[in-house]
């Protein structure tokens, strides 16, 4: 048996030396192909910087718009197990929309009634004013039911989250967590002050924890500085907490193991269905639905990311066109060198590699100064669209993107350097060694190849143009649409007065003084105020009875409203087309009084004076 078994182990380390010997060439071949490749590269200088530039603004363009789309869409969100996370919307039937919004009691029996959810928890962004330490400073908060931190998985860095018994009314104060950020900034790190108290909008809090510097939730643009409970809501004569008709809460959940998303939409289908019936009033023709928390956050933003990415992979395209009809072009002074090639007894796939590997170079070369253009140009989009894109501020230049850079230089050195290559590699030996070079017949061929790309190339930017036609046109009408308002020379701020400090009366005196000041400064030809700020996103809804139309409460019509001060029709240059402006005797107190649209007047007081008309919210 054991002379047996040597003739059976001999072919096979024959094998692997054999393997190894052709893995050892493979590679020495290689790198000859590279130092090869390099200096062809520097002997065109011309037509290597060329190719180079045009490489650059196309890979550069699909990077800068790669980073965008990673970390907007393809980044998970920052959570143990992201992809169990929810959001649960509410939808309006009748109109067709996703409001998102949800009240207290909704929530609270949504939360009760559900077994698809682990943990379900609601939350809202607020502003702070912080007093006490220093010059008051205006936070960005959100106020947070207790399971939020379980829910999502993350724990405090320093101290503890919120317990179940913190969401009830707080007699002695309230408690909040605050983000490192803030910890760091405003009470530099100082430990001592867990289980101390600060004063926010003129209340005391305790704080009870700080979150890692990583954590960040709600996810924005603009950083939140600290969370609170909703024992503030819970507290009053009329808690906001026991109001199911004030809709404006955000709802987030984590599935248990093994339910699906279209189970729990089942199920919150099923609530929403008895929620109706029992509170017909507040709850008519409202549904639920559960959305991935990503597929949430992102919104409308997804199919225009992937619009503008295929945009910048036609201007690779032709980028790519562009370079093949470079090295065609530079083919016809190398016509002998791959006939002595071939003379030699260079194989047409050897020829092939070299002439793939030349291009190869050159695309990765376009890449590395394109990965440079792209940090420019992603902080460009970031700054251009920092309101509008989700996650902006986490747009970077990381390992995927350099991944993304390097494959799609590779693949685009390959597809621009394929048609070259082969058409150079199928030399007529005989007839390249002549004086005469190549004959009329393989220049026709040529020739015939560079008109394709040409037509190709014509026919992407063609249809780039049209398309930038298209959208240039549709951001000037978009600029030109009459908003009825002129936002010319018009500033904005906002201001909150902490309601322990400022009562209504306090409050409107305030804002009297304020206007009255800033009236009189150098330079202001008029001041006013509104909540919220048009164009700004932000609406808020009521709904309301006209007198002498009475209508179930479940049938009341609504619509949007603005709280304006005296003043605001003038300053935004609006004109009132009947009736009067608002004045001092419209205030607290007095008969309420109420501007309306051109458009409300037509829809509700058709072919009537609506001056005059009453209703009632």
């Amino acid at each position: 048996m054991g002379l047996g078994l040597r003739p059976l182990l001999k072919p096979k380390t024959k094998d692997l030396r054999t393997k190894a010997k052709h893995q050892g060439n493979y590679m020495q071949n290689l790198l000859q192909d590279i130092r090869f490749g390099l200096r062809m590269l520097l002997k065109s200088p011309s037509v290597s910087i060329i190719a180079t530039i045009a490489l650059a603004l196309g890979i550069g363009a699909n990077t800068a718009i790669f980073s965008v789309v990673n970390a907007v869409l393809l980044r998970p969100l920052p959570f143990p197990q992201p992809d169990s996370l929810y959001s649960v919307f509410e939808t309006d039937q009748q109109r067709g929309y996703k409001s998102g919004s949800h009240s207290y009691p909704n929530f609270f029996d949504l939360r009760e009634q559900n077994t698809s959810f682990e943990r379900i928890a609601s939350y809202y962004s607020s502003d702070f004013i912080l007093t006490g330490t220093g010059e008051p400073a205006r936070l960005q908060g959100a106020v947070v039911t207790a399971d939020l931190f379980p829910l999502l998985g993350i724990a405090p860095l320093h101290g503890r989250a919120f317990v179940a018994d913190e969401d009830k009314p707080a007699t002695t104060g309230r408690v909040v967590i605050l983000s490192q950020q803030l910890f760091q900034r405003r009470f530099n790190s100082d430990q001592s002050l867990l289980n101390r108290t600060i004063t926010l909008n003129g209340n005391p809090f305790t704080v009870v924890g700080v979150m890692p510097a990583t954590f960040e939730f709600p996810i924005q643009n603009e950083p939140v500085d600290l969370w609170t409970t909703i024992a503030g809501d819970a507290a009053g004569k009329s808690p906001v907490t026991g109001q199911r008709g004030a809709h404006f809460l955000r709802v987030i959940g984590r599935l248990k193991s093994g339910v699906t998303q279209e189970q729990a939409q089942s199920e919150v289908q099923a609530i929403a269905a008895r929620l109706e019936q029992q509170y017909p009033d507040q709850n008519t023709n409202k549904s639920l639905r559960v959305e991935s928390a990503l597929a949430a956050m992102v919104g409308d933003v997804r199919p225009a990311l992937f619009v503008l990415l295929g945009a910048v992979a036609c201007v690779l395209l032709i980028a790519c066109a562009n370079v093949a009809n470079l090295l065609l072009a530079r083919a016809t002074s190398r016509h002998k060198e791959m006939a002595i090639r071939a003379a030699l007894g260079a194989s047409r796939m050897r020829v092939i590699r070299q002439l793939l590997t030349e291009s190869v170079l050159l695309s990765l070369v376009g890449g590395a100064v394109g990965l440079l253009l792209a940090v420019w140009w992603s902080d460009l989009l970031v700054a251009l669209g920092k309101e509008d894109i989700p996650r902006a501020v986490h747009v970077a230049i990381d390992w995927r993107v350099l991944g993304f850079t390097v494959a799609i230089s590779v693949l685009t050195g390959l597809i621009f350097g394929l048609v070259p290559a082969f058409h150079s590699s199928k030399s007529e030996l005989v007839d390249s060694l002549k004086e005469g070079g190549r004959g009329t017949g393989e220049g026709a061929r040529r020739n015939a190849i560079r008109s394709v790309l040409v037509v190709a190339e014509l026919a992407m930017a063609v249809v780039l143009l049209v398309c930038a036609g298209l959208l240039i046109q549709s951001l000037w009408r978009l600029r030109n649409v009459n908003s009825g308002l002129n936002p010319e020379n018009v500033l904005t701020f906002n201001l909150a007065l902490p309601e322990v400090k400022y009562d209504y009366n306090r409050q409107s005196q305030f804002f009297a003084d304020l206007k009255s000041r800033l009236e009189s400064a150098p330079g202001v030809q008029s001041a006013s105020s509104i909540y919220p700020l048009p164009l700004s996103g932000e609406r808020f809804s009521i709904s309301f009875q006209i007198e002498g139309r009475p209508v179930p409460e479940k049938d009341e019509p609504s619509g949007d409203f603005f709280t304006t001060g005296v003043g605001y029709f003038r300053t935004m240059g609006i004109p009132i087309i009947r009736g009067r402006d608002f004045n001092e005797t419209d205030r607290h107190g007095s008969t309420p009084a109420i501007i309306i649209t051109d458009t409300f007047a037509r829809q509700y007081f058709p072919n009537e004076d609506p001056i005059g008309k009453r209703f009632q919210p």
